[in-house]
């Protein structure tokens, strides 16, 4: 109630211009008042014929001089200016600018305001309610917000918790891997030190044998200069008497001296002699010195198709077969119209149609790969770790390409028959290399015997040298296969099949 009546009051001594408490309220004629500076401004702006200006209130006219001081309203607003309203009424119920009571809500600024806010410039124009008519509505909208947001907390605590155990399992197969390579290790150090204990002991037994061989050799040697040596002194003694002395058993010493045959020990074969590497130990450091070797010719390799049946991941490092075509992008490797395939007799390369390199027309299936190889070495890594059948490796291009009509005032370069080399897998085991049959210049594959399963294979092209190397490069690296005395056109490509197997290959 109080309030109240001090709300009534207030809207007393609030300046109708300003729309504040006034300061230094002056009274004219009509006996409205005004703030000093409020009045003299409208003064100056409407004076009219005379001096004289009319009220802002009820347009009665007045002269600047009949202004006088309303020291009783001011008395009454100085009064107001002291009252201090409990914090909890003055914050919640009244306009901190106005004073008057919060009973409006601004809906384009979201504000509660009073009616004197409400006509103020700020809110003119506005889309203004009663708080009773909004209060339900907005409570159900935030209701509404509070449950999405509670929604979203739970299902970021649920994401966090799945985070947590990823990162826990994560944790847990880096650490089962890091145990497994060191217990493999381990294992390799106790296989090498029993391996260089036996290899040591059998050098040692075969030095033993050979220092007795050559003591026997040397005793012989003694025997058969004892021998000489006493023959001498006895055909020295025969020479040294008389003539009938020295014919004298002359026959004897002669069939003596035919009789000794000086024999040279055998000692060790010249073979024997040589110490050559018995553990293998030195193959397994060289590939693994020529895979750090070519490693150092990395080369940051990707890859594009016009195939609609390969999937080609937005970095252009994954690659996997898709049944269903769907359209993608323009190879890198298209050039200018083609009206004609070229053809390769019909051939079909691999085990099977359905997954062979070549379809019946002669292109290639797959992908190429870039950059493209003109000259120098390179090098890259495909995981293949996931698939069940793939191929890979180098390719000049040409089968994936048309071949324009030909122009007989043109002379075409002839090319090397062979425009691939490419190792894969097939059937979930079956490892091959694709060679050329010498006789009909077809592409034969051929096994590959491999000791382990290949995860992570190497590939490294020497242009000037013309060879491609394929590497197994887990820890225990080896080499796959190695194609030598490549004829290179003047360019060659990174090569990559999916196959049929719908699990991607990544270009590492």
């Amino acid at each position: 109630m109080a309030s109240a009546i001090l709300a009534n009051v207030k809207d007393e001594v609030t300046c109708p211009i300003c729309l504040e408490l006034m300061r230094e309220p002056m009274s004219i004629d009509c006996g409205h008042s005004f703030c000093q500076a409020c009045i003299t401004t409208s003064y100056k702006s409407t004076i009219g014929p005379g001096g004289k200006s009319n009220c802002p209130m009820c347009q009665m006219p007045y002269k600047f001089e009949s202004l006088r001081l309303n020291r009783h309203m001011a008395n009454i607003v100085q009064s107001l200016r002291g009252v201090k309203l409990s914090s909890q009424e003055q914050n919640v119920h009244q306009c901190p600018q106005h004073g008057e009571k919060l009973q409006l809500f601004c809906r384009d600024d979201g504000k509660v305001i009073c009616w004197l806010c409400e006509r103020s410039q700020q809110h003119q124009g506005h889309h203004t309610c009663l708080l009773e008519e909004v209060v339900q509505e907005y409570q159900n909208k935030l209701q509404a917000v509070l449950e999405k947001l509670k929604k979203n907390k739970k299902e970021s605590e649920k994401w966090k918790a799945e985070l947590q155990q990823e990162k826990t399992s994560w944790k847990s197969q880096v650490q089962s891997k890091i145990q497994n390579v060191q217990a493999d290790f381990t294992q390799l150090r106790g296989i090498l030190d029993s391996e260089e204990e036996k290899v040591l002991q059998k050098l040692k037994k075969e030095a033993e044998d050979g220092l007795r061989r050559l003591a026997g050799c040397e005793n012989e040697l003694t025997q058969q200069s004892k021998c000489v040596s006493q023959l001498i002194s006895d055909v020295e003694l025969q020479l040294e008497g008389s003539p009938m002395e020295m014919l004298q058993g002359v026959n004897t010493i002669m069939r003596r001296s035919e009789l000794l045959t000086m024999k040279k020990p055998m000692t060790f074969p010249k073979k024997e002699q040589e110490v050559f590497p018995i553990t293998g130990l030195r193959g397994m450091l060289q590939v693994f010195q020529e895979l750090t070797d070519a490693r150092q010719y990395w080369v940051h390799v990707t890859a594009n198709t016009k195939d609609s049946r390969i999937f080609i991941s937005q970095d252009q490092r994954q690659i996997k077969y898709q049944s269903t075509p769907v359209y993608s992008q323009p190879s890198l490797f298209s050039h200018n119209s083609y009206t004609t395939l070229e053809p390769l007799n019909g051939l079909t390369f691999g085990c099977s149609a359905s997954k062979s390199v070549f379809q019946n027309n002669g292109l290639l299936l797959g992908v190429l790969g870039a950059p493209v190889i003109t000259s120098g070495k390179h090098y890259w890594e495909v995981d293949v770790s996931r698939k069940t059948s793939w191929h890979l490796g180098v390719s000049d291009g040409r089968h994936f390409r048309p071949r324009p009509w030909p122009d007989p005032t043109v002379h075409e370069v002839p090319r090397p028959k062979v425009g691939y080399w490419i190792i894969g897998m097939e059937k979930k085991s079956e490892y091959k290399v694709f060679l050329e049959d010498p006789t009909s210049h077809l592409p034969l594959p051929m096994p590959l015997c491999l000791p382990v399963a290949l995860d992570r294979v190497g590939v490294f092209v020497d242009y000037q040298a013309g060879s491609v190397s394929f590497y197994s490069t887990t820890y225990n690296a080896f080499l796959i296969y190695k194609f030598t005395n490549c004829s290179f056109p003047c360019q060659v490509y990174p090569y990559f099949s999916p196959l049929q197997c719908s699990e991607p290959m990544t270009l590492c």
